[in-house]
This record gives structure tokens, sequence and C-alpha cells, in this order.
């Protein structure tokens, strides 16, 4: 085959066009594998895909999904939390000895819910949701012990603020939890916790979930449908196997 002298001068063109395809190719194979995920918004998806440090792991990760993976048939044992509420704090401080000693009996699974009056609560629920739907359970759940943990600096330490504000320190709980990514970041967290189809209203269901059930205040607890009556948020493991056999789900000890 004879080259014309225009066609020999294309030649380092397409060579060149050729590597810099090759090199596109090679750069759309490694970066979709993780983004992706992120970017589906998946909520159940492998907890590998993202580092995070979660100081409760033996927690279940079971939110929102008890019917599906309640193969034992175990009676549900709901806890519904809000970040505001010390007593709640208080609950979250009995949880994993309370799992511990109980999660053979029975599949947990946490809700988080705002009061009317704590409206530092409903941003932290709003920036839960995102950081679940953003990455995964484990996240949302390292999320919510850093909140307890720092407490303080949305319930105390903020003085009449604005929305904008709490979101800022929830952001700031966030970061200091390392939940943020390359593609997760502080600022994308910030433009996106107030947004109305997004966030402002699935999270508004979860709300109206509690509310359904009775949830009034917290932390309650709601056992197989049930809401429990008459319970402390000081209550460890001893009270509540007190209170589980009196309402037949234990037997009495002798």
């Amino acid at each position: 085959m004879k080259f014309t002298s225009s066609a020999m001068s294309a030649l380092p063109l397409l060579l060149m066009q050729s590597k810099l395809t090759k090199a596109f190719v090679v750069k759309q194979q490694h970066a979709p594998i993780q983004t992706a995920r992120l970017l589906r918004r998946v909520v159940g998806m492998d907890a590998a895909a993202t580092s995070v440090a979660c100081t409760r792991r033996h927690m279940p990760s079971r939110i929102f999904s008890t019917a599906s993976t309640n193969s034992d048939k175990k009676p549900s044992w709901e806890v519904f939390w809000d970040l505001e509420c010390p007593f709640a704090r208080k609950n979250w401080e009995q949880l994993p000895a309370m799992q511990q000693a109980f999660d053979s009996q029975f599949d947990f699974t946490i809700h988080l819910t705002s009061l009317a009056f704590h409206p530092g609560a409903w941003v932290g629920q709003c920036a839960a949701f995102l950081i679940r739907r953003e990455l995964d359970t484990t996240a949302w759940l390292a999320f919510i012990d850093a909140c307890y943990k720092q407490q303080h600096l949305y319930k105390d330490d903020l003085k009449d603020p604005r929305p904008s504000e709490v979101a800022a320190v929830f952001a700031d709980i966030a970061q200091g939890a390392g939940l943020f990514t390359e593609t997760f970041t502080r600022e994308y967290f910030l433009e996106h916790v107030a947004d109305w189809n997004e966030i402002i209203k699935p999270t508004y269901q979860e709300h109206k979930y509690a509310l359904e059930r009775g949830v009034f205040g917290t932390p309650k607890h709601v056992i197989d449908g049930k809401l429990v009556p008459d319970t402390e948020s000081s209550w460890g493991v001893k009270e509540w196997r007190d209170k589980l056999e009196t309402m037949g789900y234990l037997e009495q000890s002798a």
C-alpha cells in the first residue's frame, strides 16, 4: 500500500491521538469502582467501599430493614433517639451492652427523630440522612457516635444560631470523625444538607415513622411493634432484663 505525503504527515497525529485515547480509557477503568457506589447512593453497600472509623463496629447495621434481615424471626427492638436530647445520649451510652446481652433474642434497629423543641436535632437528623445516603450505615453510626460524644457543640455552645451555623457544626463533627472523602466533601455536605427534595422530605418521613409509633419523646423503645411504657433512659442490662421478664419476652429469673 502506498501512502501519500499528506497521509504520512498525519501519522504522528494519529499515533498521538491513539496514545491519548488509551490513556483516557485507562483512567476511566479505575475511577468509577468506588465513586460510582457513592454516586448511586446505595444505603446498604459494602462497608469496604469507604474507610470509616466507627467506635461501635459491633452494632447491627440493619437500619430501616429489620423485616428483610430478620431471618430468625426474632422480635424487633426499635430504638428512637434525638441527637439533642441528653436522655437519648444516656441510652446511647447503654446500648452496646444491651445489644451484647439481648441481640440473640431481639433484632435491634436504630432510628433518629427530632423533638419539636430541639431544632438542632432536626439539622443533625438531616445531616445523618445525607451521610447514610452518600456513604453507608457504618458511617451513619459513626456520625451518631461522634454527635453524642460532642453533643455540647450544638446543644449548649451555640446561642440562638441560624440553621446554617448548626449545619456547620455538624460538618465539623463529620470531618472530625473522618467521614469526608474525595467525592463526599465538606463543601458537598453543606451544599446538600438542606436540600428540600433530596434531604428534607425523606428525613421528614423518618420523623413521621416515629410519630406513627407513638414516639413523642426520646429515648423510646418499640418492641415487636409496641411502644414500651415506663422506661428510663439510664436503664442498663439488669433493668431491661427485669422489664423484658415482666413483658414475657424472657423467662423469670430463679
